[in-house]
């Protein structure tokens, strides 16, 4: 199978070089296009669930402008090209269903940190 749109989730905490090694190399084997995505999981709806607020000072960059900026340096680090950087806001699976219909994405690379 010959992928045309490949996403490489990433954690903005974690190392990203083995899921950008991985992907790269996959997105070249195909000729494929090379994207990555951060879903910043909301929890607003969980305090307010609790009975707790949630503010935002207007001193404060908003956290997609900050996640952006943090997939632009990861994406420097590819040795393939990745010409597009997704941040959406809210639930994983929802959001990741939206980028997939919305964008053409056939794969989505996941990684996982096992605790030792």
């Amino acid at each position: 199978m010959s992928y045309q749109h490949i996403v490489i989730a990433v954690d903005l905490n974690g190392d990203n070089r083995q899921l950008l090694e991985k992907g790269a190399a996959l997105a070249a084997a195909c000729d494929a296009r090379l994207s990555l995505i951060h879903v910043d999981i909301h929890h607003a709806p969980y305090y307010s669930a609790l009975g707790l607020q949630t503010y935002h000072y207007s001193g404060e960059v908003p956290a997609e402008v900050t996640a952006s900026k943090q997939l632009a340096d990861i994406a420097r680090q590819s040795p393939y090209p990745i010409p597009d950087s997704i941040v959406v806001s809210g639930e994983l699976l929802p959001e990741l269903r939206k980028e997939i219909d919305a964008r053409g994405i056939d794969l989505i690379i996941f990684g996982h940190h096992h605790d030792v």
